[in-house]
């Protein structure tokens, strides 16, 4: 089989707490990264933003929203305050994504949108084929205004993911896809 269907008809997403050090090295994440950015994009606009969060940095993203998360919810339970805020470190490293729109140009804000959900999605199958485990989750961070604030996006862009990367601790489970016949409409 092609070695690229082959990854893409294999991939499933792995839980942050079922991974594992190591993450991509910096060549490994330099071609997962030059991989993400090979997307279609209407008018050469490159719409989007990539942060890298290695481990420091994660730790203090985690006391940054459980700041924002306690002013927001002070009576939140700690297991659900820890699952809203910790999940950003619970792998090796972390990748976001978010747009960076261009107002000035003519193409469309979704289309300049779905080119950075296009960019989460190459991360992900780049980082598959270099044998490593990913998640891409947005959770209540990735839409609350201090967060994008805290992590510099716009208000009126959007965090599009929050890409946890690391090595496999665990097998994925393979979760039911849709028959075709249920997705698919034919025009003949």
């Amino acid at each position: 089989m092609n070695p690229t269907l082959d990854t893409l008809l294999h991939r499933s997403s792995l839980r942050p707490n079922q991974m594992q050090a190591p993450a991509p090295d910096d060549a490994e994440l330099e071609q997962i990264l030059r991989a993400a950015t090979r997307v279609s994009d209407h008018g050469n606009l490159n719409p989007w933003r990539i942060d890298v969060f290695r481990k420091p940095a994660q730790e203090r993203l985690v006391a940054t929203l459980l700041d924002i998360w306690t002013r927001k919810k002070p009576d939140a339970d700690e297991a659900l305050t820890a699952k809203k805020t910790g999940f950003v470190a619970r792998a090796p490293l972390m990748v976001m994504v978010s747009s960076r729109l261009n107002r000035a140009s003519t193409v469309p804000r979704i289309e300049q949108i779905l080119s950075g959900g296009a960019v989460c999605q190459n991360l992900i199958i780049a980082a598959t084929a270099l044998g490593y485990a990913s998640c891409w989750l947005t959770s209540w961070a990735a839409h609350d205004a201090d967060v994008k604030q805290a992590l510099n996006v716009a208000p009126d862009d959007e965090i599009l993911g929050f890409i946890l990367l690391g090595s496999p601790a665990a097998s994925a489970s393979e979760r039911p896809r849709p028959p075709l016949d249920d997705v698919v409409v034919w025009h003949e």
